[in-house]
């Protein structure tokens, strides 16, 4: 047999509307949304509220509790006997283990394991009293249930008990009733059509409602051939299904269902409410730091200026030290000791520009770093209220801001160096050096040599040759300083009015790099923000799971709604 043999779209529903109410208890748990109501289904439904209840009654040794076997198809649910065996009133519920309890003096209470008791739950009684007394267990018992079957027993079917029982029924019983002709397979198929058409008679004439009659074989059931009861099964079902207090119940807790979701999307909307605020807070510090850097960046005409009188300064004297070192009698020395002059001109006045250059930069960026600082604990009591998150302690965003500030120094100096670099101030002078030296060496060896073969024609001791050849030694010593002294003037005017002249390009270098080193400083702060920004991240992601459950769960809802 099926889970569900009667009333299957109601459980199936039901079982829905559980499933579904335990989704809605979940997401609002993760979602901490305070439920007013808690939700009836959240944890495993009660089996006593949603079993069907059957009453099997009729005479005493008619078969009842055949029947009731019969009906689940659970073989020795209720113990059959050829005796009279039903006493008192027996309740069978579903547990486990095995068990009975007297619950009065009619009534016993019986615990079975058996899996169609979780749906159903079947009440056997004993036979029922020409008297008409019946106890109160019994009336109580029929006003509960679901299903009262008043079974004939196919010997004797007009039996005066039964069909006085039928007649002392209160009217709101009637429609619960259905009248079961058992054991039909003690008889011929047309003795039961005769005896269905007789009973049929005898309920318009006796009684003031006609309820269905159905003619079963428990036996045959229990056996496997389940045909005599398919009429039964499919009257059980639209009986079910038509119970207007089951479906009060569902839509009961469909109510209690929306108004949870309700609830919930109050609880969502309210967080993505906050969510968009804390977005343009997020913002609004995205500017406040964007801000800062342009105020910073534009005190970059000032910053012009210093380095170009800085460059100007330190072109002059590096002018100088190019003067001095182009001197006449070091030249001479340097032709015979080798020339270094240019590379030693271009480190010192990169050195010298380069600590310029940093003394300007670590003004500059203890500036930038304290603007930053100033602006972090600014920015402690606003994330505090805004995203209720703390901001990191000081000594962290301190150690990052130092380590910004040391990287912004160290950049200013490397582009220093690399804009010197870029003028070809050793290339320029080593280009003219060289041409001087040139005539420079020319001079000094033609002087030596004359020199030198004079001195031998003074050893030799001839007259007057001597002093003409030291003479024109002399004179070509002359011509050597005079024209070192001639080259230096111009080397050093023309490498002096080179520095000059590029002095507004380096000025403009430098300031591209100060933009791009205050850049990368308030990036690295901006950074120090990040895990503001991974909250805020996390938060939105958790938020959208919810709305998407949410969505889910309402369709849901709605569609069980409309199965109803």
């Amino acid at each position: 047999m099926s889970s569900y043999p009667y009333g299957e779209q109601y459980f199936t529903t039901r079982e829905r509307l559980s499933q579904l109410m335990r989704g809605i208890h979940s997401l609002a748990k993760e979602s901490a949304t305070p439920l007013s109501k808690p939700l009836p289904l959240t944890a495993e439904p009660s089996e006593d509220d949603q079993a069907f209840l059957f009453i099997a009654c009729g005479e005493t040794n008619c078969g009842k509790s055949a029947f009731l076997n019969g009906l689940l198809g659970t073989p020795d649910l209720c113990e059959v006997s050829d005796f009279p065996n039903t006493q008192p009133i027996r309740l069978y519920r579903h547990g486990n283990p095995e068990a009975e309890e007297t619950w009065s003096e009619h009534l016993e209470i019986c615990t079975r394991p058996a899996a169609a008791l979780r749906h159903y739950q079947i009440v056997d009684t004993p036979g029922i009293k020409n008297d008409g007394v019946h106890p109160p267990e019994f009336i109580k018992l029929l006003s509960n249930a679901d299903l009262i079957c008043c079974v004939l027993p196919v010997d004797n079917p007009w039996s005066p008990s039964s069909w006085n029982f039928l007649l002392q029924l209160a009217p709101e019983f009637h429609s619960k009733v259905c009248l079961i002709i058992q054991q039909i397979d003690q008889r011929d198929p047309i003795d039961i059509e005769v005896m269905e058409g007789h009973l049929k008679d005898l309920a318009i004439k006796k009684l003031d409602f006609n309820p269905p009659i159905f003619a079963v074989s428990a036996k045959q059931a229990l056996q496997g051939n389940r045909e005599s009861y398919r009429l039964l099964t499919t009257h059980i079902n639209r009986y079910l299904e038509s119970l207007e207090y089951r479906h009060e119940r569902l839509r009961k807790w469909i109510s209690q269902a929306d108004g949870a979701l309700r609830e919930i999307e109050e609880r969502i909307e309210g967080h993505a409410g906050q969510l968009r605020e804390q977005d343009r807070f997020i913002q609004q510090i995205d500017s406040e730091i964007e801000e800062m850097r342009n105020h910073s960046i534009q005190k970059l005409p000032h910053h012009l200026m210093n380095v170009a009188e800085t460059f100007e300064t330190e072109g002059r004297w590096i002018s100088k030290l190019l003067q001095r070192r182009l001197g006449a009698l070091r030249s001479i020395i340097r032709v015979f000791t080798g020339e270094r002059t240019a590379s030693i001109i271009e480190k010192s006045f990169i050195e010298r520009i380069q600590a310029a250059v940093e003394q300007v930069a670590n003004q500059d960026s203890s500036e930038v770093l304290r603007n930053c600082e100033e602006h972090w604990h600014e920015l402690e009591a606003r994330i505090q209220e805004s995203m209720g998150i703390q901001l990191s302690a000081d000594q962290p965003i301190r150690q990052s801001l130092q380590s910004s500030g040391a990287n912004f120094v160290s950049r200013l100096r490397q582009a220093a160096e690399l804009g010197i670099n870029n003028l070809k101030v050793r290339h320029l002078l080593e280009k003219e050096i060289r041409h001087r030296n040139v005539a420079i060496r020319s001079f000094t060896a033609m002087g030596l040599v004359f020199t030198l073969l004079g001195a031998s024609c003074g050893i030799m001791q001839l007259p007057w040759a001597p002093w003409i050849l030291l003479g024109f030694g002399a004179l070509f010593m002359s011509i050597c300083v005079l024209s070192a002294w001639v080259t230096r003037r111009q080397i050093v005017r023309e490498f002096r009015e080179h520095i000059l002249d590029t002095c507004g390009a380096f000025a403009q270098t430098m300031a591209g790099d100060f933009e791009k080193a205050l850049q990368v400083v308030y990036r690295d702060y901006a950074d120090s923000l990040s895990h503001i920004r991974d909250h805020f991240a996390r938060e939105k992601m958790s938020v959208e799971p919810h709305q998407r459950m949410w969505q889910k769960y309402f369709l849901t809802l709605k569609s069980i709604e409309q199965e109803i």
